[in-house]
């Protein structure tokens, strides 16, 4: 994310800042036929499926686009992930997938938080979302070829739904 709004930066100031800058970013883009995607990340910034839209229609380039992190969501108390995803629709380029488990405080892995992933799923179909699902995870310290069969598996599972 190309942004951080601290105590002392305005977000209006840092909003203008990075609107320009994405804008001007996004001509590369455009050029090399390659995607510029903002993703919700811990920045206080574009802190609604709604701002994140406005922002991306606003820099004007179909080059420029989403890049949802799944587990993030309810990590920041944004809403839910299916929330976002309805919103975002066709500006939704990547998606990084990880839970969060709200009794613990904590990102997770796949199926072991508080994301209703039937619903995830269900809602990126309904968008027409094609593209790869990419785990944001840190493989087991122990025997890490076991968490990629295992995450192989649950991918798969969540794809057939």
């Amino acid at each position: 994310m190309p942004a951080v709004v601290k105590e002392d930066t305005p977000y209006e100031e840092t909003y203008q800042l990075v609107l320009q800058a994405i804008r001007k970013l996004s001509k590369k883009a455009e050029e090399e036929g390659v995607y510029l995607c903002i993703e919700n990340v811990e920045n206080n910034f574009l802190l609604s499926p709604l701002e994140m839209r406005r922002f991306v229609d606003e820099v004007g380039s179909e080059m420029v686009g989403v890049h949802l992190d799944i587990g993030n969501i309810l990590a920041r108390y944004q809403s839910y992930p299916q929330h976002w995803i309805r919103i975002l629709d066709r500006r939704i380029k990547k998606v990084h997938l990880k839970d969060y488990c709200d009794r613990t405080k904590s990102i997770t892995y796949i199926l072991q938080g508080d994301v209703n992933w039937p619903e995830v799923i269900r809602s990126l179909k309904n968008i027409g979302y094609r593209d790869y699902l990419t785990a944001e995870l840190q493989p087991y310290k122990l025997f890490p070829e076991k968490f990629f069969k295992n995450l192989a598996e649950i991918i798969r599972e969540l794809i057939a739904l």
